[in-house]
């Protein structure tokens, strides 16, 4: 359950900081959201109002403002880090078109995000910084045009894997982490 799920990411966690890195420690709590909801039917396409709809790509959320900046004493990523890993994840991702991302709409960030950079805040104090941040996808990119697709269709199953999707929001997403490495090397 939740708790041991807390207790594997602690494990985790306390090993990263035992390592004596300086190197900022970036935690990310990833979700997925679909921008429709399902019919008595089955078929996911009921659109969500405007002031419940993601990106067509992601939402970045750290508790803070439409530009990403937090209320002083916020132990969560702050606007110009969230801004930072925005920009790495709209090159990794090519997400150009208005309407990719966003910040903090329609979800701000939750109990999951207080409770980790409340947890982290006392553990990299002077050591090393920490951005707790959620990432919140759109179902439809996270899963790809032809799941997508299949979810539009009346039923109770769920699409196949597309493989190949998969494989390419990964090799997105560790690009995204590589282009904000070699940013903070530039900087520092």
């Amino acid at each position: 359950g939740v708790f041991v799920y807390e207790a594997a990411l602690e494990r985790v966690l306390l090993a990263v900081l035992a390592s004596g890195s300086k190197q900022p420690l970036d935690f990310v709590s990833l979700h997925d959201t679909s921008n429709r909801q399902m019919r008595q039917d089955g078929a996911i396409v009921v659109e969500r109002g405007p002031g419940a709809r993601l990106p067509s790509l992601v939402s970045f959320s750290n508790l803070g403002n439409a530009v990403g900046d937090t209320a002083e004493g916020t132990k969560t990523a702050s606007g110009e880090e969230l801004r930072r890993i925005a920009a790495a994840w709209v090159s990794a991702f090519d997400a150009t078109r208005p309407g990719s991302i966003n910040f903090n709409h329609p979800y701000r960030g939750g109990h999951e995000i207080r409770h980790w950079a409340s947890w982290l805040a006392p553990r990299c104090s002077g050591k090393r910084s920490c951005n707790v941040f959620q990432v919140e996808f759109e179902r439809g990119a996270l899963l790809g045009n032809v799941a997508d697709a299949f979810l539009k269709q009346s039923g109770a199953d769920w699409p196949d894997a597309d493989q190949e999707h998969i494989r390419d929001v990964a090799e997105r997403l560790r690009m995204s982490g590589k282009l904000r490495r070699d940013s903070r090397i530039r900087e520092g």
